[in-house]
C-alpha cells in the first residue's frame, strides 16, 4: 500500500485516468452533500491560504496494458471525484459564456480531458455506465446532463455565479486556483490488492453501503471484466430498475429488501443487516451470473406484481393482491412470492394461490380488529413457507394460522361491530371493501369516496336533544365504529344535520335517499339514529366483512366446548381462545407472540378450569393445549 497527501490539482491533472469500477454505486450525492461541500468552499475562501482535509481516495492500479497511461479503479471517493468535476465544469461553463475562453480552454484540458486522447480516454474522470452519459455531457460542455448529474451541474453554476463575479475573468481565475489548491485528499494506491474485496471491506470500516451494494459487488466478482458493461446492460440494470423511487432513479433500500424477501422464500428468517451475508452463503460455492440475474430478473416480476408496480393478468389473483395491499403486509411478501413461484408454473392453480392470499389477508386484519399482537409477523410468514404442501397449501397455511391465533369467525364479528374502525389504519380500506361487496351492476367509485360520520363527529344541541340524556357515552362509544360509518360521493354538507335532514338532504345538497353507495342505501329504511341502529347495521356489516376477510373454518362441534369467561384483550382472554380449538399449540410459538410468560398464564388456567370443571388443560415439555367434557381426546 502507498499512501500520499496530494491537492485537487495533483488529483485530476496528472497524466493518469480514474475510473469508475461497474460494481459501484451510481452517483448518489444529492442536495444535502452539494450544500455541505459548497459551505465548506465558502468558510475555505475566508481563511487565506488555508487548505481543506476532504478525506481519503482508495485507488487499485488496472492491470489492463491496452490504456496509453496509468489508470486507476476507485475503490472509494468516487462520489467527491465525480462532484469536484461537475463543479469545475461549472466553472469551466461560465468562464466560456462570459467570454474568459482562455480558461474555459485551460480548465478544460488541464483537470477534465486529457486534450490529446480520443474515446473513453479523453476523460480523467470515467463513471460507471449508467452514469456515463450525463458525465460526459457536463464535462463535455455538449448535450443536456440529467438525473443527479444535471442537477449537481445546475448546483455549482449557480452556486458560484453567487459568490464570483462572471464579468471578472481574474476573479473567476482566482476561485479555479483556490479549488485547485485549497483542497486537498489522502491518496491511497492498494497494488496487487483484489478491489472487490476491498470494497467489501469498506462496509465495514463505517461506510454507507447498502445490501444491495454489497451484492451487485459480490456477483459483478464472477463476470469478467471485459463483459461487465454488457452484463450490466442486459442483465443488471433491468434487473434494478424494477426498484426505482419518485425520482426514477434505483432504490438501493427497495434493491436490499427484495434480496431479502428472495432469500426467505426458503423458509428461514434473515435479519435485514444480515442480508448479504446470507446470500454470499447461499451463492459461495458457485453460479452463472447470467443464470442469477436472470432468475431475480423473474423474482422481480413477481414482486412487482405483489407490490402492484405491474397487474396480475388474472382478476381474481389480482383482487386477492390488491386486497392484502391495503393492509401493513410487507412482512408477508416472502410466502406471497413463493406462492407465485409455485402458481407461475402451475405447481398450484390460480383458485389456490387466491385462498392462500385471502387467508393471509383475513390473519393478519381480524387479528388486528381483536387487539392482537403483529410482533411476530416477520418470522411467522417467513416460517409459514415451509408449510405448504404441494397440492394445496392454503390447507397448510390455515393450519399454521390457526396454531399462532387465527380468530374465527364469532369472535371478529363481535370485535369489528365495536371496533373503533375510523380512528384506526384500515377505515377507507374497509369500507371500499364492503361497499364493492355487494356487486352492484352499475356501482359507484368507492375510490373517489370519502368516508362519513352518520352520527356526526362533533355533537350539534340537534343531536344532543335526539339521543338523550346520555349523547355524550352513547357519542363516545359508536361514533368510530363500523355501524356508524358510510361512503358518500359528494362535498357533503349535512355533517352536523339532524338525521332526517341527512336522509333527505337539503336544495343545497342530496341526501342519503339518492346516494348510489350501498352502505348509504343500508341507512335509508330507518326513522332515527341511535345506538340501537348503529349496533344493528355494523353487525350486520360485520357479517360481510367475515366474508370478506376470511378466518379458519369453523372447529367441529364438541358438547360442552367451555365460553371464554375472560377479558378478550387480557393475557388470559387471549391465551384461552388460541386454546379453544382443542389442538396442540407450541408454548414456544405462543411466547414468540406475546412475550409474557407462557408457564404462569397456563398454571392459571390449569387452576381456573379444576375450579370451575368445565376445561382442562393439558401440557407436556414444548406443547400446551385444552380439553373439556366431550371433546376428542
Amino acid at each position: 500500500m502507498k499512501a500520499g497527501e496530494l491537492t485537487l490539482l495533483g488529483t485530476l491533472s496528472a497524466q493518469q485516468q480514474y475510473i469508475i469500477p461497474i460494481f459501484q454505486r451510481y452517483y448518489k450525492w444529492d442536495r444535502k452533500e452539494w450544500d455541505q461541500l459548497w459551505t465548506d468552499i465558502c468558510d475555505l475562501r475566508q481563511k487565506q491560504g488555508k487548505r481543506h482535509f476532504m478525506g481519503a481516495l482508495v485507488f487499485v492500479p488496472e492491470k489492463n496494458v491496452t490504456y496509453s497511461y496509468p489508470t486507476f479503479q476507485v475503490i472509494d471517493g468516487q462520489q467527491r471525484l465525480i462532484t469536484f468535476s461537475l463543479l469545475l465544469a461549472a466553472l469551466r461553463n461560465i468562464s466560456a459564456s462570459a467570454a474568459h475562453d482562455d480558461l474555459a480552454c485551460e480548465i478544460t484540458n488541464s483537470v477534465l480531458v486529457h486534450q490529446y486522447k480520443k474515446g473513453s480516454e479523453r476523460f480523467r474522470v470515467f463513471p460507471r455506465q449508467r452514469d456515463r452519459q450525463d458525465f460526459m455531457d457536463a464535462v463535455s460542455g455538449t448535450g443536456n446532463p440529467g438525473n443527479r448529474i444535471g442537477k449537481a451541474l445546475q448546483f455549482f453554476t449557480e452556486s458560484i455565479t453567487e459568490v464570483v463575479q462572471s464579468s471578472d475573468g481574474d476573479a473567476l481565475r482566482t476561485f479555479y486556483n483556490f479549488l485547485l489548491g485549497g483542497l486537498e485528499f489522502v491518496h491511497i494506491n492498494l497494488d496487487g490488492e483484489n478491489p472487490y474485496k476491498i470494497f467489501r471491506s469498506l462496509n465495514y470500516d463505517g461506510v454507507d453501503l447498502t445490501s444491495a451494494d454489497l451484492i451487485r459487488n459480490f456477483v459483478f466478482m464472477r463476470v469478467p471484466i471485459e463483459e461487465q458493461d454488457e452484463f450490466d446492460t442486459k442483465l443488471w440494470n433491468p434487473l434494478e430498475s424494477h426498484f426505482l423511487n419518485d425520482k426514477k432513479e434505483i432504490d438501493s433500500k427497495a434493491v436490499s429488501a427484495f434480496f431479502r424477501d428472495f432469500l426467505m422464500t426458503s423458509g428461514d428468517h434473515i435479519a435485514p443487516a444480515d442480508t448479504f451475508e446470507a446470500f454470499e452463503g447461499k451463492f459461495k460455492g458457485g453460479f452463472d451470473p447470467s443464470v442469477l440475474a436472470n432468475q431475480l430478473s423473474a423474482s422481480a416480476e413477481l414482486y412487482d406484481q405483489i407490490t402492484g408496480a405491474a397487474p396480475q393478468s388474472d382478476k381474481a389473483v389480482e383482487a386477492s393482491l390488491a386486497k392484502l395491499r391495503q393492509l401493513d403486509s410487507s412482512t408477508a411478501y416472502p410466502l406471497v412470492l413463493k406462492l407465485l413461484g409455485k402458481m407461475q408454473p402451475q405447481e398450484i392453480t390460480a383458485a389456490e394461490f387466491v385462498r392462500s392470499v385471502e387467508l393471509i389477508a383475513g390473519f393478519i386484519f381480524r387479528r388486528y380488529v381483536c387487539g392482537e399482537s403483529s410482533r411476530a409477523y416477520s418470522k411467522w410468514f417467513v416460517a409459514a413457507c415451509k408449510e405448504l404442501n404441494d397440492a394445496s397449501p392454503s390447507e397448510g397455511l390455515e393450519h399454521f394460522f390457526t396454531q399462532r391465533g387465527f380468530p374465527g369467525d364469532a369472535r371478529f364479528e363481535a370485535a369489528l361491530s365495536k371496533f373503533p374502525l375510523y380512528s384506526g389504519k384500515y377505515a377507507f380500506q374497509v369500507l371500499q371493501q364492503l361497499e364493492s361487496s355487494f356487486g352492484s351492476k352499475e356501482p359507484p367509485d368507492p375510490a373517489d369516496a370519502t368516508i362519513e360520520h352518520i352520527m356526526p363527529q362533533t355533537l350539534s344541541k340537534e343531536w344532543r336533544e335526539d339521543l338523550g340524556v346520555d349523547a355524550r357515552q352513547i357519542h363516545d362509544e359508536w361514533v368510530d365504529t363500523l355501524g356508524n360509518l358510510t361512503l358518500s360521493g359528494y362535498n357533503f354538507s349535512l355533517s352536523n344535520k339532524r338525521f332526517s335532514v341527512k336522509l333527505q338532504g337539503t336544495p343545497e345538497t342530496v341526501g342519503y335517499m339518492q346516494s348510489n353507495f350501498d352502505l348509504t342505501k343500508m341507512i335509508t329504511s330507518c326513522t332515527k339514529w341511535g345506538p340501537e341502529e348503529i349496533e344493528n347495521r355494523g353487525e350486520e356489516l360485520a357479517q360481510r366483512a367475515s366474508t370478506i376477510w376470511i378466518g379458519p373454518k369453523p372447529a367441529p362441534e364438541a358438547d360442552g366446548r367451555p365460553q371464554n369467561p375472560f377479558n378478550e384483550t387480557g393475557k388470559r382472554g387471549k391465551l384461552f381462545n388460541i386454546l379453544l380449538d382443542g389442538q396442540w399449540h407450541s408454548i414456544k410459538t405462543i411466547q414468540e407472540q406475546y412475550r409474557w410468560d407462557v408457564q404462569e398464564r397456563v398454571q392459571r388456567l390449569q387452576v381456573i378450569g379444576a375450579k370451575k370443571g368445565t376445561w382442562k388443560i393439558e401440557q407436556d415439555a414444548d406443547r400446551v393445549r385444552m380439553t373439556w367434557p366431550g371433546s376428542d381426546k
